[in-house]
């Protein structure tokens, strides 16, 4: 019995990484953690322009309201992505493999689990990401 319930432990905490690691690579991440009510760190709030889909960052360009709100800024990197992405032949896969993902982990290695407070704070980590990312 001991045995049984262990196993189904096991299985569950399974299958909550693996739609958890799924979510991450599919550029829903900060959904993910939003409907979980956890916090949604800096390096998150980026993981659906790094490997989104095409409609998945046409989505989220769409997403504008508060200013203040760090949903916002994602609006406008998306919308800057997109426009540039036409603007000189390349695709949504090369940007994100040559600019997004590595972005992605610089926020992630500096700022580490940590929630932006607004949109500013966010932008602050993203220049931070960005010079960084440029110096080496």
């Amino acid at each position: 019995m001991k045995n049984r319930i262990h196993r189904r432990k096991r299985e569950m905490v399974a299958q909550l990484l693996a739609a958890e690691c799924e979510a991450f690579l599919q550029g829903r991440y900060m959904q993910w953690l939003e409907n979980r009510g956890r916090p949604v760190p800096a390096w998150a709030w980026l993981n659906g322009l790094a490997h989104g889909s095409p409609p998945v960052v046409v989505a989220l360009a769409a997403r504008r309201g508060d200013p203040n709100d760090p949903n916002d800024l994602v609006a406008g990197l998306a919308s800057a992505v997109l426009y540039n992405i036409g603007q000189h032949d390349d695709s949504l896969a090369v940007v994100q493999e040559s600019r997004l993902v590595p972005l992605e982990a610089k926020l992630f290695q500096y700022s580490g689990s940590a929630p932006p407070e607004d949109a500013t704070e966010l932008a602050r980590w993203l220049v931070l990401g960005l010079s960084r990312q440029r110096r080496e």
